[in-house]
């Protein structure tokens, strides 16, 4: 009560700026793009993937993937997969095992 019709226009369009300001600094993270060497979770599977590089053409909207222990520079390393199955996986995630844990005797898997 005691706001004036013009301070309380004044503060919607306040409001909307801030509104504006975020949209536009989401819109400029890029953090979700993935790239060549980011480390994916593919759902449904049961390990953590490589991105090799990003599809163009019929290849729009995929990502070349291959295992982490898979020799990237060959050409037939890998498969195609949709962008939208992928999960970036970024350093401090927490990850849950999914099925039974074996003994980790040999060597580690480092993400």
């Amino acid at each position: 009560e005691g706001q004036s019709f013009l301070s309380g226009m004044l503060l919607s369009r306040d409001n909307a700026c801030a509104m504006i300001d975020a949209a536009k600094a989401a819109e400029k993270d890029e953090s979700w793009k993935l790239s060549p060497g980011d480390v994916v979770y593919i759902v449904g599977s049961a390990k953590p993937w490589q991105v090799m590089r990003n599809g163009w053409g019929d290849y729009e909207r995929e990502v070349r993937v291959a295992g982490l222990r898979e020799d990237v520079c060959l050409h037939q390393t890998g498969r195609w997969v949709f962008t939208d199955r992928c999960i970036k996986l970024e350093k401090n995630d927490s990850l849950i095992a999914t099925s039974a844990v074996t003994v980790a005797t040999q060597g580690e898997r480092i993400i």
